[in-house]
């Protein structure tokens, strides 16, 4: 288990590394509405995107349907740790 900086702040449980993989195995994160209207607006204007998260690689396929099934489509790389 490793401690997310950010927790501190926040006063929250110490980030738990099996608990988020199990978390991002269920491929159901809700999308950020204003990330999502970002990138849709890029789209739209014809953008190349280019998805970047600090996710495992191991994690490619969880996250490619969690993306979809949240609305992010027809990008042109995901980029994983």
């Amino acid at each position: 288990m490793s401690t997310c900086l950010s927790c501190f702040a926040h006063r929250s449980e110490p980030f738990d590394d099996l608990s988020f993989d199990e978390w991002v195995d269920l491929a159901e994160a809700p999308a950020l509405q204003a990330s999502l209207n970002l990138y849709k607006e890029l789209k739209q204007l014809g953008f190349t995107v280019f998805m970047l998260t600090g996710r495992s690689e191991y994690q490619r396929n969880a996250t490619v349907k969690n993306l979809q099934l949240e609305g992010y489509s027809d990008w042109e790389r995901l980029i994983l740790r």
